[in-house]
């Protein structure tokens, strides 16, 4: 005779499953903000993950009864997908940073050029008096 209760390998299984989901839902929300609360934060990772607000929601907090493989594959792609961005976005910024020390130079100023007390204020091929 069979029981309707899963075995225990099954359950495991699906607690993996669940967890590796709440763990996506959370990743694709990114950084909390001082202006985020849960409900913005599930609708970000909704939006970076292509699934519904209230499929996230369940998702985060383990409310989700049936995950289908293509749902999880999905999910999962586009997770990775994200973080290979995020990856090359920070070596981006990192590029930048050296670049923009290389252009303000050692002072920290944009450029050096002094203007000196007896230059006038307007260069003289726009002055309007002679004009």
């Amino acid at each position: 005779m069979r029981t309707s209760k899963p075995s225990k390998s099954v359950e495991k299984m699906s607690t993996d499953i669940t967890a590796d989901m709440r763990r996506y839902v959370i990743a694709a929300a990114g950084q909390r903000g001082w202006h985020d609360n849960i409900k913005s934060l599930l609708h970000r990772a909704s939006v970076r993950l292509g699934i519904s607000p209230r499929r996230a929601k369940a998702f985060y907090y383990g409310e989700a009864r049936i995950i289908s493989a293509q749902e999880y594959i999905a999910v999962s792609e586009r997770v990775a997908v994200l973080e290979r961005l995020a990856k090359e976005n920070e070596k981006q910024n990192a590029l930048l940073r050296q670049g923009g020390a290389s252009i303000l130079g050692a002072s920290g100023a944009l450029w050096s050029a002094e203007i000196s007390s007896d230059s006038p204020e307007v260069p003289p091929e726009l002055d309007a008096a002679d004009v």
